[in-house]
């Protein structure tokens, strides 16, 4: 009974069991081994979008301009982003996708074009591209900004986190923070200059904040501009790696951590922290209750006071860094901060190179946009929303254990397959055949380095299932498996590819992704092997009746001579 279970589990692993899919890292592409119901071959598919996606043609994308830097000095970025929004609708008409927009620019408060995201349509989209020309102001919320577009991209639970897009126009500069109302709170309160305590000002004055007096006066709030002791300006370095422990290590630029850890993560209004108008650098009025709860003075020369900057750093990047482990693609269109060579401006240069590092695309554009420069910005930014790959290759070297099976694959878009046509021998041209003289999708096999390579020669697009297919087996005797065994499929599996924009230009591929190789099941299929086992010496297939036979003769002595041995009784 035992051996009975034994080899019904067999035959089980190797009918049913299928591989694990691999998932690359970067381009949403998958690597699957299936077996066949023979037990020995399987089915290797690679598939854009892996085949975990949830494909659908609706895609979210947040536009984020900061026009305290970027939205009023460089018109060709703003025509660009103009011309973004009609390519979007442009795609929504010819290609049947659906795109749901969300709009932000800010200064000391956000600005947005709807409550939420939109979907984009014959007039909104226009109206969009007029938001976008609106009024320009000092001030950078971008604490704020950021906030409102990831919690619109949170609130939608049916578009897949895949197709979820965020664009940041900024120079990362946020000198002020947000409680989630879109009111840039100010980074701190001075008293007019004759003032030296809060509780000699009148109730019901004003606060002002001024940068070039942040020295000279006393100030009451929670947050200064800058620190004396992060080091001399302009000689001090501040490193991705600084940036990394302030963001992930709640340690401040000064090497050290905060005296109170609330005073970096407290998202929101805190004591100091009021709403700044962005002219004239008046704040509001304050009451008699928010007077009395200004706190104790901070002085900006103190080590463990994290300043403005830091705060919006460490709150922004954690949001980014959500955004990332939730699939989203962030992507920035950055400048250098006005004054470089200060400690600001090596703050906020370190900051942009962190987020390069680790969370999307960075373009610079520190020194002017000339239009083509802005125009092939969002060229780029549109490949990576609307493709996967613009042209690559696959090349998959199959492991020594098994075999390629010629003449045995396919080519799937959306479920429908691709006519073949036959090169060579080894080389087999999928879908049409391009002005290149090349076919949409190519595979060669080259049998002295048992190497499978997969040409992309059109770009693969997000909103639709490709599927690349080809065979395998198991090269030794499967019938001389004892137990099951669990092999890799192959040595090495590489995509290299480009974005859309890139291969258009004829650039060699400058992306490249490792994935790991499916592990299969690979055991004796009891069916298959008695079939092909070879004849027994001196037993013939036609002996079966005689050894019935036998088998009733000698149950009958055995009941007779139960019986002789009952009549002797």
């Amino acid at each position: 009974m035992k051996k009975i279970l034994r080899n019904f589990i067999i035959l089980f692993l190797a009918l049913f069991i299928v591989a694990i899919p691999t998932l690359a890292e970067g381009a949403e592409i998958s690597k699957t081994a299936h077996a066949n119901s023979n037990g020995y071959e399987w089915d290797i598919t690679f598939s854009l979008p892996s085949k975990q996606a949830v494909i659908t043609p609706v895609a979210d994308v947040v536009i984020i301009l900061d026009k305290s830097t970027l939205g009023g000095s460089t018109t060709n970025l703003k025509l660009a982003t103009q011309k973004f929004i009609d390519d979007l609708w442009a795609k929504s008409q010819n290609d049947g996708i659906t795109f749901r927009v969300g709009v932000i620019w800010f200064n000391a408060d956000v600005h947005t074009y709807a409550n939420d995201l939109v979907e984009l349509n014959a007039t909104n989209y226009l109206e969009i591209k007029d938001f976008l020309d609106s009024y320009a102001g000092s001030g950078t919320n971008f604490h704020g900004a950021i906030m409102q577009g990831k919690k619109w991209l949170d609130a939608d639970t049916t578009t897949p986190n895949k197709n979820k897009f965020m664009i940041v126009l900024s120079d990362f500069a946020g000198n002020l923070l947000d409680a989630g109302d879109g009111i840039g709170l100010a980074r701190y309160a001075i008293r007019d200059a004759s003032v030296t305590r809060p509780d000699t000002q009148p109730v019901g004055s004003p606060i002002y904040e001024s940068n070039a007096e942040c020295f000279d006066k006393q100030l009451w709030g929670q947050y200064p501009l800058l620190s004396d002791l992060e080091g001399p300006t302009p000689n001090f370095v501040y490193t991705i790696a600084m940036i990394d422990d302030l963001i992930s290590g709640q340690k401040l630029l000064t090497g050290v951590a905060p005296r109170d850890l609330s005073l970096l993560t407290t998202v929101g209004s805190s004591v100091g922290e009021y709403s700044l108008t962005a002219n004239g650098g008046t704040g509001t009025t304050l009451t008699a209750d928010q007077i009395a709860a200004l706190p104790s003075q901070v002085e900006n020369r103190e080590i463990d006071v994290p300043t403005i900057f830091e705060k919006s750093i460490y709150l922004t990047g954690n949001l980014f860094l959500e955004m990332k482990a939730s699939d989203y693609s962030v992507m920035a269109i950055t400048q250098d901060y006005n004054n470089l060579n200060t400690v600001l401006g090596y703050q906020n240069k370190a900051y942009v190179q962190w987020f390069k590092q680790n969370i999307g695309d960075q373009y610079d554009i520190t020194g002017g946009v000339p239009d083509d420069v802005a125009n092939g910005i969002f060229a780029h930014i549109t490949s990576v929303i609307f493709d996967i790959v613009g042209k690559g290759t696959i090349t998959d070297v199959i492991a020594d254990e098994f075999e390629y099976i010629n003449n045995r694959f396919s080519v799937e878009v959306n479920g429908a397959i691709l006519p073949v046509t036959t090169i060579s021998e080894y080389e087999h041209g999928f879908g049409e055949l391009l002005a290149s003289g090349l076919y949409e999708y190519q595979l060669k096999y080259d049998p002295s380095t048992r190497t499978v390579t997969w040409d992309i020669n059109v770009s693969a697009s997000r909103y639709q299932q490709l599927e690349l297919t080809f065979k395998i087996k198991y090269k030794d005797d499967i019938c001389k498996i004892g137990s099951p065994m669990n092999l890799k499929t192959n040595k090495s599996a590489i995509l290299d590819y480009v974005d859309s924009i890139d291969a258009e230009a004829g650039l060699p591929y400058n992306k490249h992704i490792t994935m790991d190789s499916p592990v299969v099941s690979v055991s004796n299929k009891i069916d298959f092997c008695k079939r092909h086992e070879p004849p027994k010496t001196g037993v013939t297939p036609n002996m079966s009746p005689w050894l019935f036979l036998t088998f009733l003769g000698l149950l009958s002595l055995s009941c007779a001579y139960e019986m002789m041995k009952k009549s002797k009784k």
